[in-house]
């Protein structure tokens, strides 16, 4: 419609083409998930603390470097939050693309979630689907698990930064 409307005589059909149709999945999922990823970004950096920004000036770091220095090391639990978000919500995505393709054309839109679907309900393999859901669950609870340790880490890391600095500028 986009390209008739802009006087071009391209036709592609977005859906029906197992090329693009996981790259429409994949741009609704963008246009889905980036404001709300940017909404937490910005709220981890108004929550920043000025000081060690501030110092930073006064020393002379550049933008880039205050960046890449301070702003990004203080961000990770909170870009780590918005990833283990994203990865649970598109582990569970499911209506969009069941809506859009039902695991179709061919099985180029097939996710776990519809995957699961099929196997328990259109083949009525129950048992085997239940098997397989408790699989994906375990693995889930192990990629968050592990992310909770590496916001510990970073945590704990961050902590003794700021105490051995408070401690040599008493």
């Amino acid at each position: 419609m986009l390209s008739t409307l802009l006087g071009f005589q391209i036709n592609i059909l977005w859906l029906a083409n197992a090329d693009t149709a996981l790259l429409t999945v994949m741009v609704l999922e963008v246009w889905n998930w980036v404001p709300f990823s940017f909404i937490i970004m910005m709220a981890g950096l108004a929550a920043l603390p000025d000081e060690p920004i501030e110092a930073a000036k006064i020393l002379g770091a550049s933008k880039w470097r205050i960046f890449v220095e301070i702003q990004l090391p203080l961000l990770r639990p909170v870009i780590v939050l918005a990833l283990i978000l994203r990865f649970l919500e598109a582990m569970a995505e499911f209506p969009k693309t069941w809506s859009l393709f039902q695991g179709g054309p061919g099985s180029a839109t097939e996710t776990i979630p519809t995957y699961l679907y099929i196997i328990t309900w259109q083949y009525f393999e129950i048992s085997k689907g239940a098997a397989m859901s408790y699989v994906v669950l375990l693995i889930m609870v192990a990629i968050v698990l592990l992310a909770i340790q590496v916001l510990r880490r970073e945590k704990l890391g961050l902590d003794q930064i700021y105490d051995n600095r408070k401690e040599q500028t008493a």
